[in-house]
């Protein structure tokens, strides 16, 4: 009876997964793709990036062994997810690593080798640059652009403390494309962010200006008159 039973690999998902842990798979179905189902699926902050770690001496079929990264998430003794669960592996002999990038695998560009007894799968954050918001707002500087929402220009003017000059509308939005030398510029105005017409969806790596005109710059000196003259805001500005 014993030899009828199906054997399983116990493969241990950790990261951004939604359901992190030990699943069996069964042998020989015993994919990577398999290990993310059985992991309920990759969470919202996840990214491309996989790091099969094998448990053993054994050589990773695809690539062969390769050096853990200096940033790796792993320990000398362990892997700590972003979500906090923590593997602890029988490291004696050293593990190789293979590292997977989930779009050249799915387009069949990266061959993924099948998963054994003990392999840990670490799926990794995905990494977002802060948004640059200067110019003429309160709080100018970089801000960390959320993993599970969109940032819109007036939620990025509203992290900087909102606008410092009342008549401020001119807005620029810069960003770097890639494989492009010089970045693309948007002009938006503040009010028709709020009629819903300019509020454009910020990219990660974004910088927002406030820009400064002859109308902000004429309020300036008015507002710098008044307070050198009676030492007070103007409170009808």
């Amino acid at each position: 009876l014993g030899m009828k039973q199906c054997r399983t690999h116990k493969i241990t998902v950790v990261g951004a997964v939604n359901k992190p842990g030990s699943h069996e798979l069964p042998r020989g179905s015993s994919s990577l793709m398999a290990a993310l189902v059985a992991a309920e699926g990759l969470t919202k902050e996840a990214g491309m990036e996989v790091e099969i770690r094998h448990t053993d001496s054994r050589q990773a079929m695809a690539g062969g062994p390769q050096p853990a990264a200096p940033d790796s998430p792993d320990g000398a003794n362990g892997m700590v997810s972003p979500t906090g669960y923590e593997q602890t592996l029988p490291m004696a002999a050293g593990p190789s690593v293979t590292r997977v990038d989930l779009l050249e695998a799915t387009a069949g560009r990266q061959k993924v080798p099948e998963l054994r007894d003990g392999d840990v799968v670490y799926v990794a954050k995905r990494m977002l640059r802060p948004v640059y918001v200067i110019g003429l707002v309160r709080k100018p500087g970089e801000f960390p652009y959320p993993s599970t929402q969109q940032l819109r220009v007036l939620d990025a003017l509203a992290l900087a403390g909102g606008v410092s000059n009342p008549v401020a509308e001119d807005v620029l939005v810069i960003r770097q494309m890639p494989n492009q030398r010089e970045p693309v510029r948007i002009a938006v105005s503040i009010q028709g962010a709020k009629n819903g017409r300019d509020n454009v969806a910020l990219a990660p790596g974004d910088t927002v200006t406030v820009e400064q005109t002859p109308t902000t710059v004429a309020v300036d000196v008015i507002q710098t008159f008044f307070r050198i003259s009676f030492g007070g805001n103007l409170s009808w500005f």
